[in-house]
């Protein structure tokens, strides 16, 4: 992170570093340290909406409850500290590719598995 004056930022570092950086961070201590600790605050709301995009945009999970008067950063610390209650499933479709070897040999698999909306149930195709 970054130092600015009296706290450390990444938002003043260019953006695809900051999301590269946020990929090795720990969101909950990052939300802690952030609401409990001036020195290192992350300080701008298009910085928290990067943090949440890296992390959860392409999850098989939503949060249940939405506020769109949320900012970015409530949004981001809501998710993070949220239990499998709050949260439902998204409609949709997933890749999967994989190789297992053991001692019997190696197996690939190819396919694709289709998730309902509101449902672990699911659909899936695929090659072995």
């Amino acid at each position: 992170m970054a130092r600015t004056g009296g706290e450390c930022s990444l938002s003043v570092l260019p953006t695809e570093l900051s999301r590269f950086i946020a990929a090795f961070l720990d969101e909950f201590d990052l939300v802690v340290t952030a609401s409990t600790s001036p020195r290192w605050r992350v300080t701008t709301e298009e910085l928290w909406g990067v943090l949440y995009e890296c992390r959860w945009l392409r999850s098989l999970f939503r949060m249940q409850i939405h506020n769109p008067h949320w900012s970015a950063r409530e949004q981001f610390a809501r998710r993070c500290i949220a239990k499998r209650r709050d949260l439902v499933v998204m409609g949709s479709t997933w890749a999967v590719r994989g190789r297992t070897r053991d001692r019997k040999g190696q197996v690939s698999t190819e396919g694709t598995i289709n998730f309902k909306h509101g449902s672990l149930a699911m659909r899936a195709s695929v090659l072995h």
